[in-house]
């Protein structure tokens, strides 16, 4: 049977985890670049 949202088309994505390196590379980014958040997470795709 299939869930509420896969009959209306909102299926969910699973949760993506990141390591705490990548976290830590992605806020001096963030501090570093000068560059909105917004911006650099479409760059990274997040």
């Amino acid at each position: 049977m299939e869930t509420m949202e896969a009959v209306m088309g909102k299926e969910r994505r699973k949760r993506r985890r990141f390591t705490p390196e990548y976290k830590r590379e992605v806020v001096e980014l963030v501090r570093g670049s000068g560059k909105s958040i917004g911006q650099l997470c479409g760059e990274l795709g997040l």
